[in-house]
């Protein structure tokens, strides 16, 4: 999916389009109303289930671990006063962040908030949904 919101949907260099709001056109916006357009959708090929359940909220996680660290332990020189170390830090940091930026930047994973319970559990029961998703 994440390579499918890249190709089709991802402009670089700021050129988003920005919605009313002022919010610009994302990933978590895009799977935003993904979900919520593939669980109302599902709701109504079940019949009967209500489709007002929306996502509200989605919050990545990124394979950034070692970024953090490498801060960790920058944060650490520099309150020792040994900045030969956090020279090096700041390289290695800076080298990591230029040669695996993209994926430093790709989610690995998706917290997505329901408007309502039976929106979560909707959404557990439908996992036929995603297998049939991949190329969106």
């Amino acid at each position: 999916m994440w390579a499918s919101f890249l190709e089709k949907h991802f402009e670089p260099k700021g050129k988003n389009e920005i919605f009313k709001d002022g919010k610009k056109y994302s990933a978590a916006l895009y799977l935003k109303k993904f979900l919520t357009e593939e669980v109302q959708k599902f709701l109504k090929e079940e019949g009967g289930g209500k489709t007002e359940i929306e996502v509200v909220d989605i919050n990545f996680a990124f394979n950034n671990h070692t970024v953090i660290n490498l801060l960790k332990d920058r944060g650490a020189a520099i309150i020792a006063c040994e900045f030969d170390i956090v020279k090096k830090l700041e390289k290695e940091i800076l080298d990591l962040v230029q040669n695996d930026h993209a994926n430093l930047t790709r989610p690995v994973t998706a917290f997505i908030t329901f408007n309502k319970d039976e929106g979560t559990n909707k959404i557990l029961d439908a996992s036929k949904l995603f297998k049939s998703s991949k190329d969106r």
